[in-house]
C-alpha cells in the first residue's frame, strides 16, 4: 500500500513537471513570462498560443530580435485572439516593435470578457484594422489599456472601434497614454470609425488621467472621438480630442469630439484642475454633444482652442451642443469655434446650467478669441435653463463673439434666466471686449425669459457691444423681463424693443430728481415696477432700486433712495413681464459740502460750508454762520 502511494505521488509530480515544461518559455513559478518568438498567427511561439497558455499573473512579452523596436514586425490575424478571461495577464510590447493587424475589420482583435477577467494590461502595441482593437465587456474590470511612458503607449488606429468598454458591471477600467486614431507620431490621422466607445451600462471607467503621461490623443476618427451611450459615472480627463499630440494643430474627428447620448448620465468630461483639462478642438461637428442624456458635467476644458488657450482650433459646428436635461457646463474656455459657443436646443432641453465659462475670449479673459456665431444660443423651445449665477465663480464672460453674446429665440423658448454675467466686457470687468452685434438678443417668439435679477450678484453687466445692449424684437416676443442689470456704453441703445418686441412698452417719464426721483407713465402703466439707474449717457450703468406705480390717472411713481447721476434713467416692467427701453435721461448733480477749515478763520470749526451748484456746472463752498440751526449740521444743500 505504501509503495502504491509513493508511486501515485511520483506520477502526479511528473505530470505537473511535463505541463510546466510544455508552456513556451515559461518559468516554473506562479507568475510566468511567456515570450512570443514568431510573427505567425498560430502555433508554437505565437501570440495566439501565448494567450491560450497564459494563467493569472503571467506576462506575455515579445522577442526584440523578432520584433525590433525600430522596425516593428506584423502579426496578421485571421480571427479574434483568445479571450483574456482569467485576469491579471499583461500583454507587453513596450520593449519590442509589434503590430497586430486584423486586416479586414471583421473581428475583434483583443477581447477581455467576464467577471473573473480583472486586472489585465495591454500596452506597447500597434493595433489596427480590427472590428474592435480592444473590447472589454461582460463585467471585466480594472483593465489598463496603455501606460504612462511612450514605450507603453498603444497606437490603436484604423479600426471600426478603437476601444470598446461595455455592459453592466464592466467598471474601473483605464485607457491612458495611447494614440487612438493617429500614426505613431501623433501627427497624422489614421482614423478609427469611433475612437473610444463606452456603452450599455458600463460605469466608473476612466479615459485619460490627470498627468501628461496619461493623456490619450483621440483624433482622426471617421465619426466620433469618444462616445458614451447608456452608461454612467465615467470620466474623460486630460485628453487631446481632435488635435495632434502637441495640441497645436487640428486632427479632426469628423463628427463630434465627445458625444454623450441616449440614457447616459452622471458622466464627467474634464475636471476642476488644469491637469484634468481636455482639449476638445478641431472637430468637424461640435466639440461636445449631449443628446437625451442627463446630469452630465462638462468642466474645465478648452473647447475650440489650442492647448495654450491662445489661438483658435475650431470645432466647425460649435463648442457645446445640448439637447437634453439637467446637464452642467462649468468653467470651460469655449472659444474660437466656427459657429456658436454653447447651444441649448429643443423642447426637451431644460434645467441645464452654463456657469463660470469664458465664451469668446482667450484663456486669460482679456482678449477676444471669437466664436464665429453667438456666444450662447437658446432655441427651438428650450425652457428653464440658467446662464450664469450670483457668485464670481458662476459668472460667465460672454464677450468678443462675432455675432450676439446671448441669443434666445423661437416660440416656446421660455423661462430661461441669464444672470450674473459679463457680456461684452473682459474677465476683469474693467475693459471693453465687445460682441459684434447685440449683447443679448430675444427674438422670433421667445417669451417670459429673464435677463438679470435684483437679487445679490444676479444682475448682468452688459456693455461695449457694437449694437444695442439688449434687443427684443418681433410682435410675439413678449413677457421678457430685463431687471437689475448694469447696461452701459453700448453702440446702440441700452435696451431696444422694436417690431413689437415686449409690446414696445413705453418707458416711464422722470419728472423730478432731488431728495427723490419722481415721475409718471404715459400711457398709464399699472401695476408696474419702475427701476431707477444712473448713467453718464442714456443707458443704466448703476442700478439703484425700484418703485411701484400708483393706481392714479397717470400711474405716478416715486423712488426715495439716493442716486448719483450725472444722468438719471428708468425702465418700467409690467406685471405681464414686459420691460421697456430706458427713459429719456434727466441730468442730476448731487449736492456736496461739509465742515472745512478756512485759513485765517477764528472759529471755523463752528461754521458750515454748503455746496451751491449753478445749472449743474460750477460748485462753490459758501460759509454759513455758526449761530442758529446751521451750527450742528454737517451737510446742508
Amino acid at each position: 500500500m505504501r509503495r502504491l502511494v509513493v508511486a501515485l505521488i511520483l506520477l502526479i509530480a511528473l505530470a505537473v513537471a511535463v505541463f510546466l515544461l510544455a508552456r513556451p518559455s515559461a518559468q516554473a513559478s506562479p507568475d510566468a513570462t511567456i515570450t512570443v518568438t514568431s510573427t505567425a498567427d498560430s502555433g508554437p511561439g505565437t501570440l495566439r498560443q501565448a494567450l491560450l497558455d497564459a494563467l493569472s499573473g503571467d506576462t506575455i512579452n515579445f522577442d526584440p530580435t523578432v520584433f525590433p523596436p525600430g522596425s516593428p514586425a506584423t502579426i496578421t490575424l485571421s480571427s479574434t485572439l483568445p479571450t483574456l478571461s482569467t485576469g491579471n495577464v499583461t500583454v507587453d510590447g513596450s520593449a519590442a516593435g509589434v503590430i497586430v493587424d486584423g486586416v479586414s475589420k471583421a473581428f475583434n482583435c483583443f477581447l477581455i470578457s467576464g467577471e473573473g477577467s480583472d486586472g489585465n494590461t495591454i500596452k506597447g502595441l500597434q493595433i489596427k484594422r480590427c472590428l474592435t482593437g480592444v473590447r472589454i465587456e461582460s463585467g471585466a474590470d480594472t483593465t489598463t489599456v496603455g501606460g504612462t511612458t511612450s514605450s507603453e503607449r498603444n497606437v490603436i488606429s484604423g479600426n471600426s472601434t478603437g476601444v470598446l468598454i461595455r455592459d453592466s458591471g464592466t467598471t474601473s477600467n483605464a485607457v491612458k497614454g495611447n494614440y487612438i486614431g493617429t500614426d505613431v507620431s501623433g501627427n497624422v490621422a489614421a482614423g478609427n470609425v469611433v475612437g473610444v466607445s463606452i456603452d450599455s451600462g458600463a460605469w466608473n471607467n476612466v479615459i485619460g488621467g490627470p498627468s501628461d503621461a496619461e493623456r490619450n490623443v483621440i483624433s482622426g476618427s471617421v465619426q466620433r472621438g469618444v462616445r458614451i451611450n447608456a452608461a454612467s459615472h465615467n470620466t474623460i480627463i486630460g485628453n487631446y480630442i481632435g488635435t495632434n499630440a502637441a495640441g497645436d494643430a487640428a486632427l479632426p474627428n469628423q463628427f463630434e469630439g465627445v458625444d454623450i447620448s441616449v440614457g447616459a448620465q452622471d458622466n464627467t468630461v474634464g475636471g476642476p484642475t488644469e491637469a484634468e483639462r481636455n482639449v476638445i478642438s478641431g472637430n468637424n461637428h461640435y466639440g461636445v454633444n449631449i443628446f437625451s442624456a442627463t446630469s452630465n458635467t462638462v468642466i474645465g476644458n478648452y473647447i475650440g482652442t489650442n492647448a495654450a488657450g491662445t489661438a483658435a482650433l475650431r470645432n466647425n459646428w460649435g463648442g457645446v451642443n445640448i439637447w437634453a436635461q439637467n446637464n452642467t457646463v462649468d468653467r470651460n474656455l469655449i472659444s474660437g469655434n466656427s459657429l456658436r459657443g454653447v447651444c441649448i436646443t429643443g423642447s426637451s432641453s431644460s434645467g441645464n446650467r452654463v456657469i463660470g465659462n469664458y465664451i469668446g475670449t482667450n484663456a486669460a479673459g482679456g482678449a477676444a478669441l471669437r466664436n464665429g456665431g453667438n456666444g450662447v444660443d437658446i432655441e427651438w423651445g428650450a425652457q428653464n435653463n440658467i446662464i450664469g449665477g450670483p457668485t464670481s465663480g458662476e459668472r460667465n464672460v460672454i464677450s468678443g463673439n462675432l455675432s450676439h453674446g446671448v441669443s434666445i429665440v423661437d416660440e416656446g423658448t421660455s423661462g430661461n434666466r441669464v444672470i450674473g454675467n459679463y457680456i461684452g466686457i473682459n474677465a476683469a470687468g474693467d475693459g471693453a471686449l465687445p460682441n459684434s452685434y447685440f449683447g443679448v438678443q430675444l427674438a422670433a417668439g421667445a417669451q417670459n425669459n429673464t435677463i438679470g435679477s435684483t437679487a445679490a450678484g444676479e444682475g448682468n453687466a452688459v456693455a461695449y457691444n457694437t449694437e444695442s445692449g439688449v434687443a427684443v424684437y418681433g410682435a410675439t416676443t413678449i413677457g421678457n423681463t430685463i431687471t437689475g442689470n448694469s447696461i452701459h456704453s453700448n453702440g446702440g441703445q441700452g435696451i431696444d424693443n422694436f417690431e413689437g418686441g415686449n409690446a414696445e412698452l413705453a418707458p416711464p417719464v422722470i419728472d423730478t430728481v432731488g431728495g427723490s426721483v419722481s415721475g409718471h407713465t404715459s400711457p398709464k402703466c399699472y401695476p408696474c415696477t419702475v427701476e431707477v439707474f444712473s448713467d453718464s449717457e442714456d443707458e443704466g450703468r448703476i442700478y439703484h432700486g425700484s418703485a411701484a406705480t400708483n393706481d392714479d390717472a397717470t400711474g405716478t411713481w416715486s423712488y426715495l433712495g439716493a442716486v448719483t447721476g450725472p444722468n438719471i434713467t428708468a425702465t418700467i416692467t409690467h406685471a405681464d413681464g414686459n420691460t421697456s427701453e430706458f427713459s429719456a435721461p434727466l441730468a442730476y448733480y448731487p449736492p456736496v459740502g461739509g465742515i472745512a477749515e478756512l485759513p485765517g478763520a477764528s472759529n471755523s470749526a463752528g461754521r458750515n460750508y454748503v455746496a451751491v451748484a449753478l445749472a449743474g456746472l460750477a460748485v462753490a463752498l459758501v460759509a454759513v454762520g455758526a449761530s442758529g440751526w446751521y451750527a450742528r449740521r454737517r451737510w446742508q444743500a
